[in-house]
């Protein structure tokens, strides 16, 4: 089964309630849950009989062996997780209140206050980072009930990071880990976190290396805890994070070597906030000077380039102070600024 089926199992409502259900022996249960999960059609003679009778042998050895083990694993990383934040007695969360820092707060919050251990949340504020997602980040440490410090950080002031070379990343995260070290050591707290996962290992991350120099520890990574697994998590522990679209800095909407200003990251915030109020989800608006290249989900393209809509979108932009609107056919893609490094 490959990744993109598992991540449509573990989203299921109630799906890890349901494979608990199954070691108790619901046959009838076990139908719907194969069903849900892909691994068989809806009109497939099995998932028309809705009687309770047992399933057929080799259904159960299958089926029910490959969602059981799915759960264990997962099981197994949270509980690899939860051991690795122990090591710690307190603990600083870098936030940004996405899906992986939102999640590693949860469980650190959990955690660490079941042995009387602290966790401080601290997000970095700049004109990188939109006001709406400040705003989620107060959101879900109220709901959580972690402390919530939000600190200034200056990155703009950075001749390296203002002429926006491909190691951008490096010179942003460098900054904050200064930041929450000063932090760290005014508030007695022995360990900085960060949210980077298992799958940033396989993608452009300058950050990295500041994490590494700078002795930030990546438990998600450590666990091995992938994007869809801690989704799958989140919705579990009743976070309302767990679907939210990716996201990164307003910076990435640049290309490298065009120079970060305040008022070009303010273009781009003002611009993708008027798209998402039109009912776009997920949408990044690419800074090319007076050129604003939008990336739509390609599903959204089609209603993105309706007349009426189109027209919303240009005025929209244009008052951001852009000149030219254009779509991008080729749809939304994460890091696709990294295709101009060659």
């Amino acid at each position: 089964m490959g990744s993109g089926s598992v991540c449509t199992l573990l989203s299921c409502a109630g799906l890890f309630d349901s494979l608990r259900s199954l070691r108790e022996g619901s046959a009838k249960h076990l139908k719907s849950i194969i069903v849900a999960s892909g691994v068989i059609r809806d009109s497939s003679p099995l998932a028309q009989n809705d009687q309770t009778d047992p399933l057929p042998r080799f259904c159960i050895s299958r089926y029910c062996v490959i969602l059981l083990n799915i759960m264990n694993v997962i099981d197994e990383k949270l509980a690899r997780l939860q051991k690795l934040i122990l090591n710690e007695k307190s603990v600083i969360v870098a936030f940004s209140g996405g899906v992986d820092s939102s999640f590693l707060l949860k469980v650190c919050h959990d955690t660490l206050k079941k042995i009387g251990g602290r966790t401080v949340a601290a997000t970095g504020n700049s004109a990188s980072f939109p006001a709406s997602e400040l705003a989620d980040a107060k959101k879900i440490t109220e709901e959580i009930g972690a402390k919530h410090i939000i600190i200034d950080t200056n990155e703009l002031k950075n001749e390296n990071y203002r002429k926006n070379p491909p190691d951008r990343c490096y010179h942003c995260k460098t900054e904050l880990f200064k930041k929450l070290a000063s932090i760290a050591k005014n508030e007695g707290i022995t360990a900085i976190f960060d949210g980077a996962n298992a799958d940033d290992l396989s993608d452009h991350r300058p950050g990295l290396r500041a994490r590494d120099e700078k002795g930030v520890i990546s438990p998600l990574q450590e666990a091995c805890l992938t994007k869809d697994e801690i989704r799958a998590l989140s919705k579990k522990m009743g976070l309302f994070t767990w679907d939210k679209p990716a996201y990164a800095c307003l910076a990435s909407r640049l290309p490298y070597g065009s120079s970060i200003t305040a008022e070009s990251l303010k273009m781009v915030e003002t611009a993708e906030s008027a798209i998402r109020r039109l009912g776009f989800s997920q949408v990044r608006v690419r800074h090319h000077g007076e050129v604003a290249r939008i990336e739509f989900l390609k599903e959204d393209i089609p209603r993105a380039i309706d007349a009426t809509v189109a027209d919303s979108i240009y005025k929209a932009l244009k008052k951001a102070g852009f000149l030219y609107v254009s779509v991008d056919i080729k749809g939304y893609r994460q890091g696709s600024m990294n295709e101009t490094k060659g």
